[in-house]
């Protein structure tokens, strides 16, 4: 999109009046940026900031240049520019790293029953790798389909560092799942504000909200209600019970973050005893979890002549279908299902991909239109978010199963309307 960037690229700009609309942010870059017309910026999405310690409430946006500002071009070796802005109390952040919190949408209040985070895999940028390849990046499928078609619900991606080449940090899982958790703590500063999760999680995100499911168990009355909004999600490629991670070791040997990666190999011990918590305890909050697994073998990382990291070694599958569904695979289950793509592109749904109708409809049935519908049972929470030990939930559909799986001519038809799959 950037005629002068050799590579198109999302951008987060945080700080925006809270009262500001798409037209008012798109002014406001121009003006101070001063080299690019408001036609040369498209704000993408406007939402209402996570931001705790603001005194009044900031939006963030997503947005793509049409013609990249000087500012960008003179300091092209870094992923966050300030951008001081006389009648703002702070100045407004623009970045590509999208670490921490980026909401895409808000919710009026009185309807606002879900939050929906998407956490990315190992070495991964958190929004960049939910986008389709290619160089049109205008479309990514969180952002711009999940709130159209799961009602009353806000989409959100968490962003953390899990780089691999040249990382000096050793920060674990379990340091990775305390960061995320005192993230959610911050902000969703109470329980009352906070609304019932659900998560979207690629290979080791998955592994994160396991391990915060488990460190939530163990800790104090706060975090006991917190745990009790953990609805479920849909897992993509989580290595439950290790990947492939031979070619990798090359990258990390030596470095901090080698333990990492060794704890993600296959028969892990750690992961093997977190599945076991994990299970136990997701049995006993009553989460539904969909587990979808790739069927395409992936590149691997191989060095090439220049001494460069590149994904042109041997293919391999990554995650196996065992892994990926916890060894509870079955063709008679609605938990599993395939999507034919390989484990870095499991993620990365196209506009009128027909994955896209079959994870939409996963989602639905954890908080769509009939998620509010539900009768008492043991143990768990209720839709509007607020704890009431005791009780769990069990859907009683307002929509029969054939209408929310049906499928005629090429058409998958959602609760919410239809969704046109990709065509060839």
């Amino acid at each position: 999109m950037a005629t002068n960037a050799s590579k198109p690229k999302v951008y987060r700009l945080r700080g925006c009046p809270g009262h500001f609309d798409k037209q008012d942010v798109t002014k406001l870059l121009s003006r101070e940026l001063g080299d690019v017309a408001s036609t040369d910026i498209e704000i993408q999405s406007l939402a209402t900031e996570l931001k705790p310690l603001a005194r009044s409430p900031t939006k963030v946006a997503t947005l793509m240049f049409y013609k990249l500002p000087a500012l960008l071009e003179r300091e092209k070796g870094k992923n966050e520019w300030s951008i001081q802005v006389l009648a703002l109390e702070e100045p407004l952040l623009l970045d590509t790293h999208f670490l921490g919190m980026t909401p895409f949408n808000d919710v009026e209040s009185d309807k606002h029953e879900f939050d929906c985070i998407a956490l990315s895999g190992l070495g991964s940028h958190p929004f960049g790798s939910w986008q389709p390849k290619g160089g049109d990046k205008s479309f990514m499928w969180i952002r711009d389909r999940l709130p159209r078609y799961v009602h009353n619900t806000r989409a959100i991606v968490y962003g953390y560092d899990t780089s691999l080449v040249g990382s000096t940090s050793f920060q674990s899982i379990p340091d990775l799942a305390a960061t995320f958790i005192n993230q959610i703590m911050a902000c969703w500063r109470t329980v009352l504000d906070a609304k019932q999760l659900v998560f979207l999680a690629h290979s080791l995100g998955g592994i994160v909200v396991k391990e915060a499911f488990r460190i939530l168990a163990g800790r104090d009355q706060r975090s006991t209600h917190m745990l009790g909004l953990f609805r479920g999600g849909v897992f993509f490629g989580v290595p439950s019970q290790g990947m492939a991670t031979s070619h990798l070791h090359a990258m990390v040997k030596n470095q901090p973050n080698e333990q990492m990666v060794q704890d993600l190999s296959v028969d892990s011990p750690y992961l093997r005893s977190l599945d076991e918590q994990f299970h136990g305890l997701a049995l006993q909050k009553s989460m539904r979890i969909h587990w979808a697994y790739e069927t395409k073998t992936s590149p691997t990382v191989t060095t090439n002549s220049e001494g460069s990291f590149t994904r042109t070694g041997p293919k391999e599958i990554l995650v196996s279908r065992e892994s990926a569904t916890r060894s509870l695979y079955s063709s008679l289950s609605s938990s599993n299902f395939p999507i034919d793509q390989n484990h870095s592109d499991i993620v990365k749904f196209g506009n009128g991909d027909q994955n896209l109708g079959i994870v939409m409809e996963k989602l639905n049935e954890l908080c769509g239109d009939g998620a509010g519908d539900y009768e008492r049972d043991e143990d768990a929470v209720v839709p509007s978010g607020r704890i009431r030990l005791g009780f769990a939930l069990r859907k009683t559909s307002s929509w029969s199963e054939a209408e929310n799986q049906q499928e005629i001519e090429g058409y998958l038809i959602l609760p919410q309307g239809h969704y046109t799959p990709h065509t060839h």
